[in-house]
């Protein structure tokens, strides 16, 4: 009988990469690691992706296309379609631990990425910001968002246990409490993230109040 031959999509590796680095880590990841998953000749990847670098770019972007498809709406006033954007980037950041230290070494010129960044912007500049302080607080906020992430999967999976252990050996009783488990440790975590960054939001919309008054 025959060989059946099964044609692989650019999508269909960008999903086994992602697949693989979930399960090895990103350093793991070659051409012929790959192949060898798919039951494909390492050429075959070539043909779509001259490098690996070149994979690596096309799965950040897959990541950051997946906040777009999270992202829902559209139709809410410019600081909540913000807010939700921004939380939407942070959940995606969360499932792809072993992803996220190479989007920050990336030049970011992908079009997912950009396209993300562009609504953020068009939401600022419908809250009043514009010019510098516009750029600024594009800036603040990519810095918080992907800052704040990037602190919070350290050493992940295990990044709840060592933050519990981290809550521990400071011997306060606010932190003893919120070290019992690792659920607590979560809690804490996306608590905190969500008040910081609508605290930032409070921020950028006291700056468009400054530009308005200038």
């Amino acid at each position: 009988m025959a060989r059946v031959r099964v044609w692989l999509t650019p999508a269909d590796f960008v999903q086994a990469a992602n697949d693989f680095v979930d399960a090895h880590g990103l350093d793991a990841l070659t051409m012929r690691a790959l192949g060898e998953r798919l039951g494909v000749d390492p050429t075959a990847l070539y043909r779509h992706f001259p490098s690996k670098d070149a994979l690596i770019a096309a799965m950040l972007d897959d990541m950051m296309g997946s906040i777009l498809v999270a992202w829902d709406a559209e139709e809410q006033p410019p600081r909540e379609r913000l807010r939700q954007l921004l939380l939407a980037a942070r959940s995606v950041f969360l499932r792809n631990p072993n992803l996220v230290p190479a989007f920050i070494v990336s030049s970011g010129q992908l079009p997912n990425a950009l396209a993300v960044m562009r609504r953020g912007l068009a939401a600022l500049e419908e809250m009043g910001l514009s010019g510098d302080v516009l750029v600024q607080a594009m800036q603040m906020i990519e810095g918080y968002v992907i800052g704040a992430s990037v602190f919070d999967l350290a050493r992940a999976p295990e990044h709840y246990e060592v933050r519990r252990q981290r809550y521990r050996a400071v011997e306060h009783a606010a932190y003893d409490w919120r070290a019992l488990t690792n659920d607590h440790v979560h809690r804490v975590t996306a608590t905190a993230f969500a008040r910081g960054l609508d605290g930032l939001l409070a921020v950028c919309e006291r700056l468009a109040a400054v530009s308005v008054r200038r």
